[in-house]
C-alpha cells in the first residue's frame, strides 16, 4: 500500500460520486421504484482502453441486534448488475485519463412485492459495485461501495 492508502498497482482511481434517478434529480433518499443513474468521476492509469466492461452489484442491509451492527449481505441473484455495461452505454470504453462514468441500475427487478414485505421504507443499504474487464474477468479495475438510505 502506498501512503494514501492505495494499493500501487490499483488501475483506477475514483475521485467521486453521484445518484439520481433517470431524471437527474439527487433527492435523498434514494428512491429504489426506479431505476437509478451512477455517475463515477475516475482516472484511468491503464496503458490501454477498456471497450467490454461488466459491472457487478452486491446489495447489504445495515442490521443491527444482540451481536453487534454491521452490514448483512443480501442475494441479489445478480438482478442488479450488468455484465454488458458498454452496451449502448455513451460513457463507454474507459479510456487512459479522467472521465465521468455512468451506469443504470435497475432495483425494480429485486424490491418486488415480496421482498418489499421483509424490508422497511427508510433502511440503510450498501451497494458495492464492482467494475470488471469482461475479457479478463478476474481483472477487477473498480471497486466502490454506495451507502444511503433508500424509498421503497
Amino acid at each position: 500500500m502506498s501512503r494514501s492508502g492505495v494499493a500501487r498497482n490499483t488501475l483506477v482511481t475514483l475521485h467521486g460520486g453521484a445518484i439520481t434517478n433517470m431524471n437527474g434529480d439527487d433527492r435523498y433518499p434514494v428512491n429504489f421504484e426506479k431505476p437509478i443513474r451512477v455517475f463515477l468521476d475516475v482516472t484511468s492509469v491503464a496503458p490501454r482502453r477498456y471497450d467490454n466492461l461488466g459491472l457487478e452489484v452486491s446489495l447489504y442491509k445495515r442490521s443491527t441486534g444482540w451481536f453487534g451492527c454491521g452490514w448483512m449481505f443480501l442475494p441479489s441473484f445478480g438482478m442488479l448488475s450488468n455484465y454488458e455495461m458498454c452496451a449502448d452505454n455513451p460513457s463507454c470504453p474507459l479510456s487512459p485519463g479522467r472521465q465521468v462514468l455512468e451506469f443504470t441500475i435497475d432495483p425494480t427487478r429485486l424490491f418486488t412485492r415480496l421482498f418489499r414485505m421483509i424490508h422497511y421504507d427508510m433502511s440503510a443499504y450498501q451497494l458495492v459495485v464492482r467494475l470488471r474487464d469482461n475479457r479478463d474477468p478476474f481483472n477487477e479495475l473498480l471497486c466502490a461501495t454506495i451507502q444511503t438510505r433508500i424509498h421503497l
